[in-house]
């Protein structure tokens, strides 16, 4: 019986985060989060690389 109760809440909580996830509306925040990573990406490729590497606290608040 646990084991039924178990697998049954694992279910739901899979569909309702991949619900959740995948909702269109959240997908300007997902934009929002990830656009550090790429400015900092694109800092370190325009850069040749390895300066932001080095000090990346120095590098990040470089970009902001």
């Amino acid at each position: 019986m646990m084991n039924l109760r178990v697998r049954q809440t694992v279910a739901v909580a899979r569909f309702e985060l991949k619900r959740f996830l995948l909702a269109r509306r959240w997908i300007g925040v997902y934009v929002l989060a990830l656009a550090p990573v790429l400015l900092m990406y694109a800092r370190t490729q325009i850069r040749g690389g390895n300066d932001s590497l080095l000090n990346p606290s120095q590098g990040f608040a470089t970009v902001f």
